[in-house]
């Protein structure tokens, strides 16, 4: 990122390409961070703090996946919509069933993982 920093600062950066994928980088290192907060948080069954990190979580993994060029199939928009609504749920602690809860952020972590490695995050 310093690098990415230095060259938009000298105006050597050669596509908006780039920064997307600067950005798509950190987008896709916040979802994993509040992937695992919504872990922490539901452990010690702080269920809105939960919901607020499975919503990140699940925002910055559709940002990080749009900044990298990659399209969501309808599937995938889906789930990333249901993820953001569970944690909306669980904000104002109505309506949601702790199987529902373990399965959407087990599953964003699983995503979150696949996702790093779709786009080349990691190998």
């Amino acid at each position: 990122m310093a690098k990415l920093t230095d060259q938009v600062q000298k105006g050597t950066v050669r596509s908006a390409r780039e920064l997307d994928e600067a950005f798509a980088r950190g987008h896709y290192a916040l979802a994993r961070y509040y992937q695992s907060k919504a872990l922490e948080s539901w452990a010690r069954k702080a269920v809105p703090e939960a919901g607020q990190d499975l919503k990140a979580a699940a925002v910055h993994l559709e940002k990080a996946l749009n900044g990298a060029g990659r399209r969501l199939e309808a599937g995938g928009a889906q789930t990333i919509r249901e993820w953001k609504q569970i944690g909306e749920k669980m904000e104002k602690r109505a309506g949601w069933v702790d199987a529902e809860v373990r399965k959407a952020i087990e599953g964003i972590g699983i995503e979150i993982g696949e996702t790093g490695h779709k786009i080349g995050f990691f190998k």
